[in-house]
Order: structure tokens, then sequence, then C-alpha cells
């Protein structure tokens, strides 16, 4: 297996020298409050309860109502990380 050991080093010095750690928790938390109060605001449809996380390049959660489901569709909430933007998927 290979890896790139300055772009290891780079991560290890940035939280030892940022708060991106703090900051990528913060993150999560605004996101969890986003998909509760989608949870609120709509009460029709179901949300995925669980963020999912992909190696901070993108996390969304997933919300469907019934005449979604039975045509096998999802909307998701996402946000890239790497352009920063929260976005609307199906």
């Amino acid at each position: 297996m290979r890896f790139d050991r300055k772009k290891l080093e780079r991560y290890r010095e940035l939280l030892q020298t940022t708060d991106i750690q703090a900051g990528y928790q913060e993150f999560l938390r605004l996101f969890r409050f986003l998909r509760l109060g989608l949870e609120k605001q709509l009460p029709d449809c179901r949300v995925q309860a669980r963020i999912e996380e992909n190696a901070m390049e993108y996390c969304y959660f997933q919300l469907t109502n019934s005449c979604m489901h039975t045509k096998v569709l999802e909307v998701a909430g996402a946000f890239v990380h790497g352009r920063f933007p929260l976005e609307i998927w199906l």
C-alpha cells in the first residue's frame, strides 16, 4: 500500500497547529441542525437519522416521502467540502 508521507505529515501539522478539528465538529453540528430542522418542517417526509460522511469529500443525509418512495426516488441534502456549497441531490 502506498501513501503520501508529506500529506500525512501536513495533516498532522494542521491538527496540531489549527482548530481544523473543532471547525469540522462545528460543521457537523450545523449539518445535524439542518437535518433536524427539515425533519420538523417536513412531517410527511422520512429523513435519514444518520449523516453519511465520505472522507471529507462530501457528506449527506437522505429524505423521501411516500410518493417519491413508490417511484424509488430520494432527495439528499449534501455538502461538498472542497467547494463549500450546500446542495440538493435527487
